[in-house]
């Protein structure tokens, strides 16, 4: 369901109002899509089914599920910063999979992972 909203919102960005953006604004019009939607998606993220679901997805396709692309957008003490930008010892905003725990961390080492596969995805 989340990424059926974020499908959504990326039509809407870029070809504004069209059918899929209002097909899933009158969905969240309904108290029961809402709720059900709330339920799986905490249930996911509190028994960790989504993190091993990303997993095994990215496993299955021979992708390594831990890289990010230059860009990404990481919350550091500071703020909001390019992950690009990260170094050694600087402090990142971090939860923890297993206690669902969420504190400042410092980062201990970054790696630059460069890979020629890529997926792109096209909507409309």
């Amino acid at each position: 369901m989340g990424g059926f909203d974020t499908l959504a919102l990326g039509s809407k960005i870029l070809f504004g109002d069209n059918w899929f953006s209002d097909f899933n604004a009158a969905l969240h019009e309904s108290s029961i899509y809402n709720i059900a939607q709330t339920t799986i998606a905490s249930v996911a993220v509190f028994t960790g089914g989504m993190n091993s679901g990303f997993n095994k997805a990215a496993n299955s396709a021979g992708v390594k599920p831990s890289c990010f692309v230059a860009g990404t957008l990481v919350m550091a003490v500071a703020g909001m910063v390019a992950i690009e930008t990260i170094k050694s010892g600087d402090k990142v905003i971090s939860t923890d999979p297993e206690t669902m725990k969420t504190s400042p961390k410092t980062v201990l080492e970054t790696y630059i992972r460069e890979d020629s596969k890529l997926i792109h995805l096209v909507i409309n």
